[in-house]
């Protein structure tokens, strides 16, 4: 049996860093020895990429912790059932956390508290990783709001003085440590090979997560606003993949950007990239306040909209084989770094859903299982609004052409061309619809269109017409 000593046990579950970590830092503050531990539950899903980032990022974590003298403490299983038995093997009786907003985790946590309270655990609670408290932004009539600009406002009104924790100075160990798994136990990796190349593409963890900020505040941030759309052009800044896997705080993010431009003649120009992290905050608060959009439409007359079921045509989108280049290229990029652009997951996703006519939860199934920074609130608030069918939704007559998207944001074909190799010889004019190219530019180029490039697998304006017939039957 451990020692009895003033100790306190720290929930890492979400937040898988030792910086702008409350529980963490009070905890250290206020007792002698501080255990750190993380509980992985198999019953909430994670993607394969994810998957993979999460077990780098608990390497990263647990070094962080070495050097402050202290170590990660992992366990799998039920969470109260694994935390209790780590509390009552260390004779503790304090157990600090961040209160999750998953709709899945929350009563999973609220669980957890009811069994401390029965076992006298004095269970201290932190808000959620977030910059706003999803029930401190209401409109006028008491109600969330459904619409993210008059959201945003709200928000920019009430932001105040960011409270971000430092590191601990010092995290003093315990004499006998419990036991613990191995990170390998946890069988994070793919057992299939698909990611073996990530760690030349990708280092996950929290110290690479603000190198990673400050590379962008110092070279990108100033041409966010007029460069981000455009995908062969490295104008953005992947923080949403350390912010996904809880390397980084969207609060120290803010914090550190405003410091550096506020009250400047800089700061409109970063202004658009800090309206990204306020559309973040909207996805986890319309999940927390509407948790049926986890696999439910925010409006149920969308629920009636006929979806088609052709396994052929999602394969042909999952696997970049659709014959739109644009669309093809994205997801070969995805597949390829677990990453897509921005303005390619939106023209992917309007593909799916309007051009083929597909349910939007194939699409999120898809990127929940290949996205490194995918998350249940981002990804449903993303699918349902190319599917114009949640909160602040694209118009439902809003389709993406996926030929003029290309020529509008990938004018000359450099992005097509480096996730579509077998299309490097074709004209900037056929770039992004080959099939329209005659014969001898084809062979010149080196492309026969249904043997190394596919021929579209539906016709765009035919396929526009369909959907939005399908949309009208809603109204």
């Amino acid at each position: 049996m451990v020692e009895k000593i003033d100790s306190a046990v720290v929930l890492f579950d979400e937040i898988l860093r030792i910086h702008d970590h409350h529980a963490l830092y009070d905890a250290c503050k206020h007792h002698d020895v501080v255990i750190p531990v993380y509980v992985h539950h198999p019953s909430i899903r994670l993607g394969s990429a994810k998957k993979w980032w999460h077990h780098y990022s608990l390497i990263s974590l647990n070094e962080n912790l070495h050097e402050k003298k202290s170590r990660l403490i992992i366990r799998q299983g039920d969470l109260s059932k694994e935390l209790l038995n780590l509390l009552n093997d260390v004779r503790c009786s304090k157990l600090y956390l961040h209160q999750t907003l998953h709709p899945l985790k929350i009563k999973k946590y609220q669980n957890l508290i009811r069994e401390c309270e029965k076992q006298k655990i004095t269970v201290n609670q932190y808000p959620p990783d977030m910059l706003f408290k999803p029930d401190q932004i209401l409109n006028q009539q008491n109600n969330p709001y459904k619409v993210y600009t008059h959201y945003r406002k709200a928000c920019l009104h009430d932001i105040v003085q960011l409270d971000i924790k430092p590191v601990p100075t010092s995290l003093k160990p315990i004499t006998r440590w419990p036991k613990s798994l191995k990170i390998n136990e946890l069988h994070l990796l793919p057992e299939e090979n698909w990611s073996d190349h990530w760690p030349k593409i990708w280092s996950p963890g929290e110290l690479q997560a603000k190198k990673q900020l400050n590379i962008f505040i110092k070279n990108a941030i100033l041409d966010y606003s007029e460069k981000r759309d455009f995908p062969s052009v490295d104008a953005t800044s992947k923080m949403s993949v350390f912010l996904a896997n809880g390397d980084i705080s969207s609060k120290y993010i803010w914090a550190k950007v405003v410091s550096k431009f506020n009250k400047t003649k800089q700061y409109s120009e970063v202004e658009a990239y800090l309206k990204q992290l306020v559309w973040r905050e909207f996805a986890y608060y319309i999940l927390w306040h509407f948790p049926h959009t986890l696999d439910k439409p925010l409006y149920d007359k969308y629920s009636a909209f006929p979806w088609k079921q052709n396994q052929e045509e999602l394969k042909a989108w999952q696997t970049g084989k659709t014959g739109y280049p644009i669309v093809d290229a994205g997801m070969r990029q995805l597949w390829h770094t677990g990453f897509m652009h921005n303005r390619l997951r939106m023209i992917v996703g309007s593909f799916l859903v309007k051009d083929l006519l597909i349910h939007w939860h194939e699409g999120a199934h898809w990127f929940e299982e290949t996205l490194l920074d995918a998350d249940d609130a981002n990804n449903t608030l993303g699918w349902q609004w190319v599917a114009g069918c949640g909160a602040d939704a694209a118009p439902y007559f809003r389709i993406f052409n996926p030929i003029t998207q290309g020529e509008k944001f990938d004018k000359a074909g450099e992005y097509v061309r480096t996730w579509l190799p077998e299309l490097k010889n074709m004209p900037d004019k056929f770039i992004h619809q080959p099939w329209n190219a005659p014969e001898h530019t084809l062979k010149k180029a080196g492309v026969e269109l249904g043997i190394n490039y596919p021929k579209p697998i539906i016709d765009h304006k035919i396929a526009r017409e369909r959907a939005l017939k399908a949309l009208y039957s809603l109204k």
